[in-house]
């Protein structure tokens, strides 16, 4: 995904789930950040439609 994505960044992390997480937070420079699991399965529009309800809702999500 990275070779094609401009916006894809691929880290790694040999200290556990946790700590590569943790690694992502520091890593990130957008607006939202997503962790996605191996055992996590997401519609084609899950992002845009998250995003569009929470701007539409004026959502108030907790900072890191």
């Amino acid at each position: 995904l990275e070779a094609e994505n401009s916006n894809i960044h691929l880290y790694h992390s040999k200290k556990g789930v946790s700590n590569a997480r943790n690694m992502g937070i520091k890593c990130a420079s957008s607006k939202w950040i997503s962790f996605i699991d191996a055992d996590d399965y997401l519609l084609p529009d899950c992002v845009e439609r998250i995003v569009e309800d929470a701007v539409l809702e004026t959502a108030d999500f907790g900072t890191v």
